[in-house]
């Protein structure tokens, strides 16, 4: 047992206080046979721990070994200790205390999240008995959440998972809809956790702050938070209101909130903040919003902003089922009120489904049941750009002829060349994860917003390189106006400068669909522009002609050309 230790040498423990007590609790075990004491010792361990992450500097990291080194006392102690103990055994006089004390440190959250609850480690993830009950032990010691759900709530969450694993996630996908190998990946590991996890607070965890959707649970820095806070009420001044009357949710986790004007903020509270105050800036801050679909959903952190900043009716939540397991937590947990109904087939889609339930959860294998609805607003954050061309295609699809919405609102990559490694982790396998053309529409929309958002990233690993979206609404225009676009969008372009996010808003739509190849090389050499004064073109991974959106127009323009 006790050569299990040697893992790591005693230079690299950040505080060797935490090594000392580990070998007590060995010789504990080892040669006495007396595993409560040794289990004692485990928690006194992560107690320093504990400590030791909020008085020093080190990373969370640092402390990973640290960390495997307690857990392999606990192990040993859960598989040898005849009869069996845990830690709920030594009494509430020894649990209660430590528990309020480490659920507490948002520092050490993050460690026990990224061990346990971060699907991009969960293939290390012991789903044995002991290794279950091992896990849910420390993070109910580790992991408890500023706001607790009901024993009702919690139940109706819990028996969602089994509709998904038994029922939704064994509907066929269209034949042209192939999830990528990472997505795959990713919601396999998050399942395997999620269905051996036994208090739904976890699971709430998970999809808020363990990483399954870009969505890390990063510990509060106070000034940069209302510096943000700050900037985008000075970027929405006519949409103020809905900042300063929306806050972080309840349900989240400690050290990762703060305290302002009398409200819980946190960066990504203002990030999803900030797109609906985009959206309300381009339809208005009274436009009717009684349905929404969302496809996409993530797990649910911009329909729990959308559908409590106003009366909206009905908010449709589309997905590839496991994801949807993490929606339906987050939302159920919120408003725990709502009327839910789930769409297993298209005999679950009728008339006046919408106004008999708040919250409806759709497979992606049904979103073509989604007819007839009247709905308002079609909504995609992020996913279409990080997804193959077809099952883009297919969504994009879905949304213009049988959601048919009055808007469509998307914040996708754009503009990008999608074969590089970003930074920020959004795409790790490009030949998989990949499309030219995020925002692939028809010649039914008018654009009444187009925001691009340039970034200049800094990694350490791969140098400096960039990624390019945009935040845009369309509006949905009559079939009988749809000829009227080009020339029209054509004619509001010439009156603003090129390249800038006016004249993108116009021509990169007359682009996608013209039959002219000048008009294609006019909004390419805009493009060029757009690039030249955001900076990205002096970065020497920049390749205009690797772009998506390039390379697709350069086939349209050599198919315009064969037929001519």
């Amino acid at each position: 047992m006790s050569d299990s230790y040697d893992l790591i040498s005693r230079e690299d423990f950040p505080d060797l206080r935490i090594q000392d007590i580990i070998s007590q609790a060995v010789r504990q075990c080892d040669l006495h046979a007396d595993y409560v004491s040794g289990l004692k010792k485990a928690l006194e361990a992560l107690e320093l721990l504990s400590d030791s992450l909020e008085q020093h500097d080190a990373p969370e990291s640092a402390y990973g070994g640290c960390l495997d080194q307690i857990l392999n006392v606990m192990r040993l102690v859960y598989r040898s200790a005849r009869p069996s103990i845990s830690v709920h055994d030594l009494g509430d006089g020894i649990i209660g205390p430590l528990r309020r004390k480490l659920s507490g440190n948002g520092k050490l959250a993050r460690l026990i999240i990224g061990k346990f609850l971060c699907p991009g480690a969960s293939h290390q993830y012991d789903v044995s008995g002991l290794g279950t009950r091992l896990s849910n032990d420390l993070l109910s010691l580790t992991i408890t959440l500023n706001k607790r759900m009901s024993a009702e709530t919690a139940n109706r969450i819990l028996s969602f998972i089994p509709v998904v694993i038994n029922d939704l996630r064994l509907q066929p996908y269209p034949a042209s809809y192939l999830v990528s190998a990472r997505w795959r990946i990713i919601l396999h590991n998050a399942v395997k956790v999620a269905t051996n996890l036994v208090d739904p607070h976890h699971l709430l965890a998970m999809g808020w702050g363990g990483g399954c959707f870009c969505y890390d649970a990063v510990l509060a820095d106070h000034d940069k938070i209302v510096e943000c806070y700050q900037n985008t009420l000075n970027m929405y001044p006519a949409q103020r209101s809905f900042l300063e009357s929306s806050e972080e949710t309840a349900f989240s986790v400690p050290g990762t909130t703060v305290e302002h004007n009398g409200k819980s903020l946190s960066l990504n509270h203002i990030t999803y903040a900030n797109w609906c105050m985009a959206l309300f800036k381009a339809i208005g801050n009274d436009a009717s919003l009684n349905t929404v679909v969302e496809v996409g959903t993530g797990f649910g952190a911009f329909a729990r902003l959308l559908r409590g900043s106003r009366q909206i009716g009905c908010y449709i939540l589309v997905d590839i089922p496991e994801s949807l397991i993490f929606a339906h937590t987050f939302l159920v947990a919120n408003f725990p009120d709502a009327r839910v109904h789930v769409i297993r087939s298209t005999a679950d889609v009728y008339e006046g489904m919408t106004r008999d339930f708040d919250l409806i959860f759709c497979p992606i294998q049904q979103i073509n049941a989604l007819n007839g609805l009247d709905v308002d607003l079609a909504v995609n954050n992020w996913s279409l750009g990080e997804m193959r061309q077809e099952c883009a295609d297919y969504i994009v699809s879905a949304i213009e002829t049988h959601i048919k919405p009055r808007y469509f609102y998307s914040v996708n990559m754009i503009f990008q060349d999608k074969g590089l490694d970003i930074a920020s982790g959004y795409r790790e396998d490009a030949s998989d994860n990949n499309n030219l053309v995020a925002l692939n529409v028809s010649a039914m929309w008018r654009p009444m917003s187009f925001s691009m958002m340039p970034v200049i990233l800094d990694d350490a690993q791969h140098g400096k390189n960039y990624m390019s979206s945009v935040a845009t609404v369309l509006e949905r225009v009559a079939p009988d106006q749809s000829g009227e676009l080009i020339p029209a969008f054509t004619a509001a372009a010439a009156t603003v400068e090129p390249g800038s996010d006016e004249w993108l808003k116009h021509m990169y739509l007359v682009a996608l669909w013209t039959e002219f190849v000048d008009q294609i090389e006019a909004f390419l050499k805009g493009l060029r522009l757009y690039y030249e004064r955001s900076g990205i073109a002096a970065l020497p991974v920049f390749d205009f002609e690797k772009v998506g959106e390039v390379i697709h127009l350069r086939k349209r323009i050599a198919r315009l050309a064969a037929r001519a």
